[in-house]
């Protein structure tokens, strides 16, 4: 599924930044996964609805999705969280190396997500910029991400930071900048 996004509608204005720390996830942390998996559910129901989001996957499966990014033998990928100063997590994201549709090699946000209450904030583009040093220091030229057609909020935030839209097809869309 693709990355999803952490920015509120346009007409709003954003909030002062929040000084939050972006650090890789605990993997030894279960609260961390825990809270890490279910935000990558609340993604896909943001996106795609209840009915279609909220079904399409249990929270067992996002958590091994979660961890098959931690597992450097199956994957080289990475999970990083977006923390307050006192540590309570207000966002992540998850990135891998991957092949695009044209089977070019590329970093892959695999998801990102930020709390609503920290929406507009000045971490969505933090993580963002943590993923992309993390895919340059992979050795990769090109960043980017999957997802609806409709995500708009993804898309104003990915295309803020320079990213091109493409549509796909009728169910995809990719957002894609050189590093």
């Amino acid at each position: 599924m693709g990355a999803r996004d952490l920015a509120t509608p346009s007409h709003r204005k954003a909030s002062p930044p929040i000084n939050v720390i972006i650090r890789p996830l605990n993997a030894a942390c279960e609260q961390e996964i825990a809270w890490v998996a279910h935000r990558m559910r609340e993604t896909l129901i943001e996106v795609l609805g209840a009915a279609r989001g909220g079904g399409m996957y249990d929270l067992d499966w996002l958590k091994g999705r979660l961890e098959w990014h931690l597992d450097a033998e199956a994957v080289t990928g990475a999970v990083f969280v977006a923390a307050r100063t006192d540590g309570t997590l207000v966002g992540h994201t998850l990135v891998r190396l991957d092949k695009d549709h044209n089977e070019q090699s590329v970093g892959l946000f695999a998801t990102i997500y930020v709390d609503p209450a920290a929406r507009r904030q000045g971490v969505g583009a933090a993580l963002i910029r943590a993923g992309e040093r993390w895919m340059a220091a992979q050795g990769m030229a090109t960043a980017a991400t999957y997802t609806a057609p409709d995500n708009d909020k993804l898309h104003r935030l990915f295309r803020a930071h320079g990213y091109a839209l493409t549509p796909l097809n009728a169910d995809f869309v990719t957002l894609r900048r050189a590093l």
